[in-house]
């Protein structure tokens, strides 16, 4: 409704600005339906966000996650505070590794991006909403981010041999259960 944007507007010049933006309104509603319907469609374009190389223009995020935390701190909803804690950890993680691959010269940023992750990190020792295996990615991300991603690729890999396995498996039951079928159809002729 019109009313839902009364005093809420857009950030001028910034990108991602529904982050800025979704959580405030969704905190304001009385009520939220939820349908099974596909009723929102993207249509792809190729200058879009999401189709574009990352740039430090997207780094936009982390100042509308910054101020989700203190919005939700502000408000004392405290798992809503530590749901988008952990959601922003995991967020500069991901950028970290987006610079490195994507930024030259990249030093600054990246330190500035680690900066803003271990202050955060430390602010989060208390967060009820983040496992212990959460903990253990951010313990490694905290110290050496550059490990994390080793550890990444290497889970990746095995993670694709195992389903491969479990495929060639999942077949060659399917195949013994094929030539079970044809015999006993064989047999039952004569």
């Amino acid at each position: 409704e019109k009313e839902l944007f009364k005093d809420l507007r857009y950030p001028i010049g910034k990108i991602h600005e529904d982050e800025f933006t979704t959580y405030k309104i969704l905190y304001n509603v009385d009520n939220v339906a939820i349908v099974d319907d596909y009723l929102y469609n993207y249509r792809k374009n190729e200058n879009s966000i999401t189709e574009r190389k990352f740039n430090l223009k997207r780094l936009d995020m982390l100042e509308a996650f910054e101020e989700r935390i203190q919005f939700f701190e502000e408000k004392k909803e405290t798992e809503l505070y530590e749901l988008t804690q952990r959601q922003y950890l995991y967020t500069l993680i991901e950028n970290y590794r987006k610079i490195l691959q994507n930024i030259e010269n990249p030093k600054n940023v990246l330190n500035m991006v680690l900066a803003k992750y271990r202050k955060e990190y430390k602010n989060a020792k208390n967060n009820k909403v983040i496992t212990k295996k959460d903990r253990l990615k951010m313990t490694i991300s905290y110290y050496c981010p550059q490990a994390f991603y080793g550890i990444q690729y290497i889970k990746s890999i095995l993670y694709e041999k195992k389903n491969k396995r479990k495929k060639y498996k999942e077949a060659a039951h399917k195949y013994k259960d094929y030539k079970r079928t044809c015999k006993k159809n064989r047999q039952s002729e004569f």
